[in-house]
């Protein structure tokens, strides 16, 4: 009987997520996705492919991904946004100040503005850092330390 209840398990927890992973793509395959086919992905009429692209993008990097990720700042999907902000942070690539500032008090998006607020070396950047501190958002302004 525990036989059968050890089969059981491995089928029913751990054979999904084995699948899960082996499917799962790196960076070395991700690289190997040309750009302008990601950029392509993020116009999909299915949302998570969309939002798959933008992920992609983020990693793979270059100015034509990072491009695509802040032209995605001004999409109407709040998980593309946050997608688009989560990738210019990991590639270390902040937008502009003015297109990053109204992401600073969404919901859905602020942690990860402020994160990229953190990585902007300009004084008013830092000044707005700073008085993110002093407001009730100050645990998302903590993600830009």
């Amino acid at each position: 009987m525990k036989n059968v209840m050890r089969t059981l398990a491995a089928l029913l927890f751990l054979a999904p997520i084995a699948a899960v992973f082996a499917q799962a793509a790196g960076p070395a395959e991700i690289r190997k996705i040309p750009v302008a086919e990601l950029i392509a992905k993020l116009q999909d009429p299915d949302p998570n492919v969309r939002v798959a692209a933008a992920e992609a993008l983020g990693r793979t990097g270059g100015v034509e991904a990072c491009r695509a990720l802040e032209h995605l700042l001004d999409s109407k999907d709040s998980l593309l946004r946050l997608c688009a902000l989560e990738g210019l942070a990991q590639l270390g690539r902040p937008p502009p100040l003015p297109r990053l500032l109204p992401h600073l008090d969404s919901l859905d998006t602020a942690r990860s503005a402020w994160r990229l607020l953190g990585q902007i070396a300009h004084p008013t950047a830092f000044a707005l850092l700073c008085r993110g501190l002093l407001t009730p958002a100050r645990d998302a302004a903590l993600a830009g330390l």
